[in-house]
């Protein structure tokens, strides 16, 4: 903006589409007669995504995959009461999701490609042996971008795992959220009785929320009940660990990007630009 003369300048993305999603650097070049001087770098995000440990930049869906809600302010919490943020659960390598309606195991609260209580157990490791189609299930996700099992719309995929160590500190390691070295991560939101949270905010700048991921529980793999909402969050990535599969889980002021479940468990997605 030359010829800027004022104290602040509002920053207008060319475009709102997806693609112009990222890390936009701006700094100021003040002349004169005698020279000019160049100001300090300042990073502004535009969408949704996270900054990486290496400067770089993550797209992800602003909201969870199968969430009502799909528009307005994705970056907090309203209230312990709104669900429409937390989505739907995803058996690893499956594309259907169990939809969530209270802490019941009722079959009308699963979609209809699913015959609970027999499909909701992974197709192997429950109810026959592992060794069964296990080669098979082992790629499901993995590497795959809008493959048949790919739960993600055009355009997006599950993420792998090397993704949330990325925007966390770029290990494997878990840690407290205040160790996060690519972004702040920030525990955010309460229920009405002052227990649990609602999510983890990330903030690339340590102030404007970017990305925010609600505790949206989990359904266990033997009966299907809910856990943890507005406790633990647990996210899904493509990536396998032996017979399970690493997923990002955050609880107690702490972030896993590497913790492993069982692929029978439901869990969120959240998906990532291809």
């Amino acid at each position: 903006a030359v010829g800027t003369n004022s104290a602040s300048y509002t920053f207008t993305p060319a475009g709102t589409g997806v693609s112009n999603w990222g890390l936009n650097k701006f700094y100021c070049v003040v002349s004169n007669d005698y020279g000019s001087v160049k100001s300090e770098v300042a990073e502004v995000a535009h969408g949704c995504g996270a900054k990486t440990v290496s400067g770089g930049w993550l797209k992800f869906m602003c909201f969870n995959l199968g969430a009502a809600k799909t528009d307005g302010d994705p970056f907090s919490w309203t209230s312990a009461s709104d669900t429409t943020q937390l989505g739907k659960f995803y058996q690893w390598g499956r594309p259907n999701a169990a939809h969530r309606v209270n802490n019941t195991t009722d079959s009308t609260n699963f979609t209809t490609a699913f015959n609970y209580p027999h499909d909701w157990k992974i197709r192997f490791g429950y109810t026959r042996p592992l060794a069964d189609n296990y080669h098979a299930d082992d790629l499901l996700w993995r590497n795959h971008r809008n493959g048949a099992n790919d739960p993600c719309p055009e355009g997006w995929h599950v993420p792998a795992q090397s993704a949330f160590s990325a925007i966390f500190k770029g290990t494997a390691d878990a840690g407290a959220y205040g160790n996060a070295t690519a972004n702040t991560w920030t525990p955010t939101g309460t229920f009405a009785d002052g227990t649990g949270n609602g999510g983890y905010a990330v903030k690339p700048d340590g102030s404007a929320t970017t990305l925010f991921f609600p505790t949206a529980g989990s359904r266990e793999f033997s009966d299907g009940l809910l856990y943890d909402i507005g406790l633990y969050g647990n996210y899904w990535s493509s990536t396998p660990a032996a017979t399970s599969a690493f997923h990002l889980h955050i609880r107690n002021g702490k972030v896993y990007p590497s913790g492993i479940h069982v692929r029978g468990y439901g869990l969120s997605v959240r998906c990532i630009a291809d």
